[in-house]
């Protein structure tokens, strides 16, 4: 699960060299399934997704 912490975390940082509100929110967002309980390892995995489709569009 940390290596995944990891790569959304290195996914942020590009994602706010196109957009810093965006990588605001998807900060906060990885803030909330860091700080959520019942999050599971597919939810970083769909996050992971979430982010990579949200730099393909500011690509």
């Amino acid at each position: 699960m940390q290596k995944l912490k990891k790569e959304i975390e290195k996914k942020i940082a590009d994602l706010r060299k196109h957009s810093e509100s965006s990588a605001d929110v998807a900060q906060g967002m990885l803030d909330v399934l860091n700080n959520c309980s019942s999050t599971t390892v597919q939810d970083y995995k769909d996050y992971l997704d979430d982010i990579e489709g949200s730099l393909a569009i500011w690509k």
